[in-house]
């Protein structure tokens, strides 16, 4: 951005009287009023008003640079070898985009350089701390949980060190390891005056429960719907009434984008063109007038909470949506410096995913939209015929190592697997096939729907990418025998079995074919409802089915009363079909967890179990947990 004649005038009225010891201001100074053959640039002006004061801090760490600033440097530094790392010793200034160090580039460098470190070449944050290093009095909450014959776990002690000296962070320990309890802490520990909760509607009454361990329950107040309250604590709130509760002034847009598969590749008509699509989009106002007015409106705004806690924060991940849109604003507004996000899975599917999530606490890596698609997802432009404008397609993954690297010290994960005491989790498949006249059925879903696309002009489908619900549909109903099956060979030992599916149509045969010992959870019933049905299923010895659906029961519930876990059908969400298989792997669980994925050969399920086995080979090259970062 080009700076303005102002700033200009301020840049030069500072360097004419600068005598100060910063190495790169003497030298502007030098050639801008002794030789006089040198006009400041936007950069030169950024970086003299904001470190003509700035006194050089000592770093002195190596730190880990991008590949392709470590090929500049081979040139730059004429070198005989690629820089992956270096060892700065003073950051001696600092602008939005880059660091003016004083660094070492190889161990037997006499000298140190100056140099000018881009910060997105950096893989390392330069002023990270060790956040085990503080001292925390956990006696007093051992003290209440003793009442419970429990105790905080040593991964629940160090996670709130995390909260407290991260402050903006992620807490992506696995699910079912405590993560709320550790939250709640922090938020005691950090001594907060107003926190806001941020979850999802089935988990409110589960924070208010775990707030209430700690401080009395009449410090904690719950929002539902249109009522607010405004003189507690604590304030819980589930994401889908957001909007009511805060404004976003804005104006109508109309936005160009482009027509994706189920696999966000770009659909192309019959000339190879990509399809779009026009959408109005509703931006914010810039009108000082229209934003103060919102902020004046909002009940979230105007409560002045000093952290928020956003849980299952991976329901975030998308951008567009009202609930995304919203929170964001509403943290950017209030300025709050501490965010606790929460999230057993914080990259569901994508690297664009964990983009929308850590832009929630403003990280560094989410500052060039960009640089991240064209870097780390693979990103490719299409330029729309009629308006000319330029799309990125953002779908795919790309130099996911390096992303590891720049986000490692942003979030916390540990697995339980590592845990002391923690049950193992051992995943199975089954795979089976139609009858002969499943897959004559199967097949002619396919070719009708194809030749009503034709119709349309629409032309090089693929089976197992395009518009492939109705042909899951199917291969779910047809695997209902083979579920049945299953969960009678363990019921008949005398176990409880958590059947996982994504439609109703799964739900309600089972539920038919189970009756009175089982339950369901799905979209659509009430919070009692469902309470009811987790409460019946931990505690009642005749209910021995839970029937749930992945996006409805996927967060928020434990469900260790069943050890054996049955996916009638899965996502292709790898994340959703990681919390729904961790309802009942988790703290409290006292036997080892067999989890069963079911598949057709030759159909959908197939294809798309080899998709979710790369996509979760990306997530994990991504989200490392703390003994491979």
């Amino acid at each position: 951005m080009k700076a303005s004649i102002k700033k200009s005038k301020e840049a030069y009225e500072i360097l004419k009287t600068y005598e100060g010891i910063n190495p790169f201001i003497k030298t502007l100074k030098y050639h801008v009023f002794v030789k006089s053959d040198k006009v400041l640039g936007d950069l030169d002006i950024e970086y003299i008003i904001k470190n003509h004061k700035f006194d050089p801090e000592r770093i002195n760490k190596t730190v880990k640079i991008a590949k392709w600033f470590g090929e500049k440097c081979k040139e730059n530094w004429n070198t005989d070898f690629i820089p992956e790392k270096v060892q700065v010793i003073d950051i001696l200034g600092e602008t939005d985009s880059i660091f003016h160090v004083c660094l070492r580039y190889r161990r037997s460098q006499e000298k140190p350089i100056f140099c000018f470190l881009p910060k997105k070449a950096i893989l390392d944050d330069l002023r990270m701390g060790d956040f085990n290093s503080i001292d925390v009095d956990f006696s007093k909450y051992d003290e209440i949980l003793s009442k419970e014959s429990k105790s905080l776990y040593e991964h629940q002690k160090s996670a709130v060190k995390f909260l407290l000296v991260r402050k903006k962070c992620l807490l992506a320990d696995d699910q079912g390891l405590g993560k709320t309890t550790s939250a709640v802490i922090a938020s005691l520990e950090g001594k907060f005056k107003k926190i806001l909760v941020i979850c999802p509607a089935s988990v409110k009454s589960t924070w208010k429960r775990e707030i209430s361990r700690f401080v009395p329950e009449s410090e904690v107040g719950i929002i539902n719907s249109t009522n607010w309250i405004n003189d507690k604590k604590y304030t819980i709130i589930n994401f889908d009434i957001i909007d009511i509760h805060h404004r976003v002034g804005k104006e109508m847009i109309i936005e160009e984008k482009p027509l994706l598969d189920s696999n966000r590749n770009p659909i192309l008509d019959e000339n190879g063109n990509p399809l779009t699509k026009n959408v109005e989009k509703w931006i914010k106002s810039r009108k000082k007038e229209v934003k103060e007015k919102a902020m004046s409106e909002s009940n979230l705004y105007m409560a002045g909470f000093d952290l928020v806690i956003i849980d299952e924060c991976h329901k975030l991940s998308n951008n567009d949506s009202i609930r995304y849109e919203f929170i964001n604003d509403l943290l950017v507004r209030s300025a709050v410096k501490d965010v606790y996000l929460l999230s057993g899975t914080p990259m569901t599917n994508r690297p664009i995913n964990i983009f929308h999530v850590l832009g929630l606490i403003g990280h560094e890596v989410c500052q060039n939209f960009d640089y991240f698609v064209q870097t780390y997802c693979d990103g490719k432009k299409i330029t729309s015929k009629t308006t000319k404008r330029s799309i990125w397609l953002s779908g795919g993954s790309s130099n996911l190592d390096e992303l590891m690297e720049k986000i490692k010290n942003s979030y916390l994960r540990r697995l339980k697997k590592d845990i002391p005491g923690m049950v193992t989790k051992e995943i199975h498949q089954r795979y089976y096939e139609l009858t002969p006249e499943e897959t004559i059925e199967y097949n002619n879903l396919w070719n009708e729907y194809e030749e009503s696309q034709l119709l349309l002009g629409i032309t090089n489908l693929n089976k197992d990418l395009t518009e492939g619900i109705f042909l899951r549909q199917f291969v779910s109903t047809a695997m209902l025998r083979n579920t049945i099956e299953l969960t009678n060979e363990f019921l008949e030992d005398d176990n409880k079995v958590f059947i996982a599916c994504c439609f109703d149509e799964e739900i309600s045969r089972l539920k038919e074919y189970y009756g009175d010992k089982s339950v369901i959870y799905k979209g659509g019933m009430t919070i009692k409802q469902k309470d009811k049905a987790e409460w019946k299923f931990m505690n009642d010895k005749n209910t021995t089915v839970f029937i749930g659906n992945i996006i409805a029961a996927g967060v928020g519930l434990t469900l260790t009363s069943s050890h054996i876990c049955i996916f009638n059908s899965y996502d292709w969400v790898p994340g959703n079909n990681d919390q729904m298989m961790d309802r009942i792997h988790r703290i409290g669980q006292k036997e080892d967890v067999e989890v069963y994925y079911q598949l057709f050969l030759n159909t959908i399920s197939e294809s798309m179990w080899d998709k979710i086995i790369v996509k979760k080979l990306n997530i994990d090259t991504v989200i490392r947990e703390e003994r491979e970062k």
